[in-house]
């Protein structure tokens, strides 16, 4: 049985990386794509290309400046490799817990 446990984690890894090449071949395409198109915009209306620049440079701003409001309300950053958590109201959990066992008084 090991062998066959051992062909099934080799083909996995094989498929993996498959998986990773095909999906970075896809990435390069879309990005060549996406360059193509932007060259034809700018060259055939740079009027247009001028006002979507100035759109997504705003979208991006206003992006950046929610990203930095989240960070400046989290009492623990990412960084730290800590996650916010929401604090725990222990006098619940107390009054609960006794009420809660079987045959408490």
């Amino acid at each position: 049985m090991n062998t066959i446990e051992n062909e099934i984690a080799a083909v996995k890894v094989a498929a993996q990386k498959k998986l990773r090449r095909l999906r970075e071949r896809e990435r390069k395409d879309q990005l060549a794509l996406d360059l193509r198109v932007v060259s034809l915009l700018k060259g055939k209306s740079p009027a247009a290309y001028e006002a979507f620049c100035i759109e997504a440079r705003a979208g991006l701003q206003a992006e950046a400046a929610l990203r930095s409001a989240r960070a400046r309300r989290s009492p623990l950053t990412l960084a730290e490799g800590l996650r916010p958590v929401a604090p725990v109201d222990r006098r619940a959990d107390a009054a609960t817990s006794a009420h809660s066992v079987v045959g408490a008084r």
